[in-house]
C-alpha cells in the first residue's frame, strides 16, 4: 500500500483469520482495529483496539478478570514464533488443559468460569492475546468489545485512565495483586470516587452484592504498594447491576 507522511487510511478485507501484522518499511506507524457489531437487523455496538507493538509482543499476558457466566467470552491468542508451542491459560490460579498451536496458528477458546485473573502463557516463544467479551440483554447479543493483555514483562505498580464515569454509565476498575494471586483472600473494587475492601469469598464478591450493600469504605487505593497482576476499565450503560 503506497501513503504519503501523515496520512491515515483504513483498510477491510473479506477475511475471518490471525494472527494479524501491520508493518511499514520506511518508518513509525501507528495501528488499530475497529469492529462494528451487528445483532442481524442493525449496527449495535462499536470497538476498537489498538495494536500491540511489535517489540513488545511476549510469551505471557494478563488480564484483571474473566466471565464467560453472565457475558460471553473468549480468549484469543496466536503463536508469532518460529516453533510450535503449547498454551497454558490459568483463571483464579486454576490452570487449563494446554492448547497447542502450531507456527502463525491463531484459536479461541471459552470455559464456564466468573474468576480471575487470567493469565495466558506460552511454553516456546512469543503469542499475542486478547479477551472478547459479548454482552446478551436477554434477548439479543448487544454489545461486542474485545481488550489486548497486558504483557507480563510491563506489569506495574500503578496504570492511568484518562477519565471515569460512574455517573452516566455503570464503571468497574478491576484489578488483581501480583503477589500471590492465585491465593490472595483480597478483592479491591473502587466506584464513585472511593476505595472499597472486600472479602474475597465469591458469596461476598462486591459483583454478587446490590449496589446499595456495597460498602462506600476499606483501604485507601495509594496505599497498596504490591505489585499489581492487570489492571482494567469496564464500562456498561444501562445495566441494573455489575456483570
Amino acid at each position: 500500500m503506497n501513503w504519503t507522511s501523515g496520512q491515515s487510511v483504513n483498510v477491510s478485507y473479506p477475511i475471518s483469520s490471525g494472527p494479524v501484522k501491520i508493518q511499514n518499511t520506511t518508518g513509525n506507524i501507528i495501528a488499530s482495529q475497529r469492529v462494528a457489531y451487528n445483532n442481524g437487523t442493525a449496527w449495535t455496538s462499536f470497538s476498537e483496539v489498538m495494536g500491540l507493538p511489535a517489540n513488545q509482543a511476549t510469551t505471557a499476558y494478563y488480564f484483571p478478570w474473566y466471565n464467560n457466566v453472565d457475558l460471553n467470552t473468549q480468549i484469543r491468542f496466536a503463536n508469532l514464533g518460529s516453533t510450535p508451542a503449547n498454551v497454558w491459560v490459568t483463571i483464579g490460579g486454576v490452570v487449563q488443559p494446554p492448547i497447542p498451536l502450531s507456527v502463525g496458528e491463531s484459536t479461541r477458546v471459552s470455559y464456564p468460569i466468573n474468576n480471575g485473573p487470567v493469565k495466558v502463557e506460552s511454553s516456546m516463544g512469543n503469542i499475542i492475546a486478547s479477551m472478547r467479551a459479548a454482552y446478551k440483554d436477554g434477548s439479543a447479543w448487544t454489545n461486542f468489545s474485545e481488550v489486548l493483555g497486558v504483557p507480563a514483562n510491563q506489569a506495574t505498580a500503578a496504570y492511568y485512565f484518562p477519565w471515569y464515569n460512574n455517573t452516566g454509565l455503570n464503571t468497574q476498575i478491576r484489578f488483581r495483586q501480583c503477589q500471590r494471586c492465585a491465593y490472595d483472600s483480597l478483592d479491591y473494587h473502587r466506584w464513585c470516587g472511593s476505595s472499597a475492601r472486600y472479602p474475597g469469598s465469591r458469596s461476598e464478591h462486591p459483583d454478587k452484592l446490590p449496589h446499595q450493600q456495597r460498602p462506600s469504605q476499606g483501604r485507601e487505593f495509594g496505599r497498596e504498594h504490591r505489585r499489581l497482576h492487570a489492571c482494567g476499565l469496564q464500562q456498561r450503560y444501562r445495566l441494573d447491576r455489575f456483570l
